[in-house]
């Protein structure tokens, strides 16, 4: 007895579980992938970016440092240039009393000049800028205390240690230093005293620089930092108003002010 057959036909195509599972999660993996390439290609994009931007500020503060330097230099220079006319002039002017063999007149402007140079020249600030090892503040310092020197106010610059200044950015120092011993010497002038005194001292925590200086009008503390505050009448203020914003962006840097025996003092703390 025969066994009828049966065929069934497949009219379909069979494909295993795992094989759909592959082609599921390479259609997840794709835009994964993609998207992590693009975060990859956008964070690299951020960080060239950001130092392309760091290194155009640091061009920037070279750049603004460089102008600061080089209007120092000129004053310095403007300074030279003034001191060789006044020479050249008591040079004709000693020529003149020779060639007439008029000697009496040569003795007194010759005792008029020894005099003079006693008076004026710079004797307690010329060694100890030695011990500043910023060009920047040296050269600032150099050129203001020259510049009090030559309008009769007693100057003492005294730096117990030496002075790097290696934490602090050196165009904001020179900034400060040079608004702060401006206005020292602005108030020193009008005083009867005329005293500009700076003191520099350092350790392993901390820097100091204090300036202080004769008033003729006592300032008010509370209002010294406002905008437009002087004692020389209104819309004069502006150079402490300036400290206090340059202040506001470098924490590590701080000034304390007091008045005390008609002496004004300003300190700038520099933590280390």
């Amino acid at each position: 007895m025969s066994v009828p057959q049966v065929v069934f036909e497949n009219t379909g195509m069979y494909v295993p579980d795992n094989e759909l599972l592959s082609k599921d999660l390479l259609l997840y993996l794709c835009p994964l992938a993609g998207l992590l390439f693009l975060t990859i290609f956008l964070v690299c994009l951020y960080i060239a970016l950001n130092r392309h931007k760091k290194l155009i500020e640091l061009q920037n503060k070279q750049y603004e440092q460089l102008i600061e330097y080089t209007g120092i230099i000129e004053d310095l220079y403007e300074d030279i240039r003034n001191q060789k006319h006044d020479f050249m002039n008591i040079l004709f002017c000693i020529k003149g009393y020779v060639e007439g063999e008029q000697w009496e007149e040569f003795n007194s402007l010759y005792r008029s000049i020894l005099k003079e140079n006693d008076e004026s020249a710079p004797k307690n600030f010329l060694s100890p800028l030695k011990r500043i090892y910023d060009p920047g503040v040296k050269c600032i310092l150099g050129h203001k205390l020259n510049q009090a020197v030559s309008m009769g106010i007693t100057v003492q610059l005294y730096v117990f240690t030496p002075m790097e200044f290696q934490q602090t950015d050196p165009l904001v120092l020179c900034r400060l230093i040079g608004i702060l011993t401006d206005n020292a010497i602005e108030a020193a002038t009008e005083s009867r005293e005329k005293e500009l005194h700076i003191v520099m001292d350092c350790d392993e925590t901390f820097t100091s620089v204090i300036i202080s200086n004769t008033y003729d009008v006592k300032p008010d503390i509370t209002h010294l930092y406002k905008r437009g505050y002087s004692t020389k009448g209104a819309h004069r203020g502006v150079g402490l108003y300036n400290v206090k914003h340059i202040l506001s962006h470098y924490p590590s840097i701080a000034l304390k002010t007091t008045v005390e025996n008609n002496m004004f003092f300003q300190e700038l703390t520099i933590s280390q």
